[in-house]
């Protein structure tokens, strides 16, 4: 595993004339300042004349591009993406940068575009970012998008938030020893494949579904009294801070299915760890179209009709499609889920442990969507919803890791309607 350490050390500063990482490697013109933010991204200190990247533009991938806009469904990386590429984006080199704080992306290309869930063509990306002065030591790399560059450091994280959860079952950790420890690039405007084609599928899981469960297992991980929970909880604040800039001025994931799931936990950690009140309150709707929810997991969840085992409304799945959105399209009449298999392959199945963390971290408030929580006790306590029309096999709760935390933290035994801002389904075991 790739230890973090998690106090503060001198700034070590080196002057070098190239800084590497993920296999990417940049060359200046002279001797810079070079160092490292905790997760290991280089910065440099500006202004600085970038020479040459490695792997470089091939006229066809390894593409660079600086402060991508999240608002733009566009890129400079390769050719053939699902997302388009637009020539003025691609940066060139040689390239001079002012001291302002800015953040090159490089990438280093498959030879070909893969169809694994999502249409893959990158392989890894790395970020340099160019600072004005070198930072701390224990500091979080700023944001990748344009806007903001905020630099956030290990020490304003309050660590004894972390409940140190005892469980008896296996703690997966070894599954997840490389999650999150690159950079998670997703700065496309609209979601969908479009916005899974830029992920680097040695970064990152392509594909949003697989995203998600690692959100989740990650998520859970980090509340667990082990050796692990404090670096788990950095990785996810990293990913949390880079996840609230990309959608602050994005459209949301307006491509369902398996695409768009996770994002919403990883952003609400960040902003609980680090007492930011801005990452606390993301913002929820489209801007485009205000009746829409910009996160999956509130886009599909609703409360329907009142039925005798839901008083207060049954929460179903599906979208709005009378306010615009693409479909599955929820049941008018408020009964049943929208049919697609999706929902069993794709969906709910990678909420249960983000729903769970949330509890656990009295984050339902933050959240400002109680019927997504409503919805996954419906799921863990309907499993006959798991299974028609998706695959008999398929675990609802995503992993038995994250079954058995949540038969120990929510129980089985769950009232339905039982209002999910209240914690009386949960046995939350605080250790000092």
């Amino acid at each position: 595993m790739i230890l973090i350490i998690t106090f503060i050390l001198p700034v070590i500063i080196f002057a070098d004339t190239s800084v590497s990482h993920n296999g990417i490697t940049w060359t200046f013109d002279g001797d810079y300042q070079v160092g490292r933010f905790v997760m290991g991204d280089p910065w440099v200190v500006g202004p600085v004349t970038i020479v040459s990247v490695s792997p470089a533009w091939n006229g066809e991938r390894n593409g660079s591009m600086i402060n991508p806009s999240s608002a733009v469904e566009a890129q400079g990386y390769r050719h053939d993406l699902d997302c388009p590429f637009r020539e003025e984006l691609r940066v060139d080199f040689p390239l001079e940068l002012s001291a302002e704080i800015t953040s090159l992306i490089s990438t280093e290309g498959l030879e070909q575009v893969e169809q694994t869930g999502a249409h893959s063509g990158i392989r890894k990306a790395a970020i340099l970012t160019v600072v004005a002065s070198p930072p701390p030591s224990d500091a979080f790399r700023p944001p990748y998008v344009s806007g903001e560059k905020p630099i956030y450091t290990v020490s304003q994280m309050n660590f004894d938030l972390l409940p140190r959860l005892e469980t008896s079952g296996t703690v997966p950790v070894a599954d997840f020893q490389e999650s999150m420890i690159w950079p998670w690039i997703d700065h496309s405007r609209g979601g969908g494949n479009r916005g899974a084609t830029l992920h680097p599928v040695e970064n990152m899981p392509p594909y949003g579904r697989w995203m998600a469960d690692e959100v989740s297992h990650v998520g859970l991980m980090a509340l667990l009294n082990i050796p692990e929970a404090n670096e788990l909880a950095i990785r996810l604040t990293q990913v949390g801070i880079d996840f609230y800039h990309n959608w602050l001025s994005n459209v949301g994931s307006i491509h369902g299915g398996g695409f768009g799931h996770g994002r919403k936990w990883p952003i609400l950690f960040a902003g609980i760890m680090l007492n930011n009140s801005d990452m606390k309150n993301p913002p929820l709707y489209n801007p485009e179209n205000s009746r829409l929810y910009k996160f999956v997991e509130d886009r599909y969840t609703s409360y329907g009709a009142s039925t005798a085992e839901y008083p207060n409304r049954k929460p179903i799945w599906g979208v709005d499609c009378e306010n615009g959105d693409r479909g599955p399209c929820r049941d008018p009449n408020g009964l049943v889920d929208a049919t697609s298999n999706y929902r069993a392959c794709c969906s709910v199945l990678t909420w249960v442990g983000q729903a769970l963390a949330a509890r656990i971290m009295n984050a339902i408030e933050l959240w400002n969507h109680n019927v997504f929580f409503d919805y996954v006790d419906r799921w863990v306590t309907e499993p006959e919803s798991w299974r028609e029309g998706g695959d008999p096999a398929v675990w609802g709760f995503g992993s038995r890791f994250i079954q058995n935390l949540w038969e120990t933290y929510r129980g089985v035994e769950i009232r339905e309607n039982d209002p999910p801002s209240t914690p009386s389904g949960m046995r939350v075991k605080n250790t000092p």
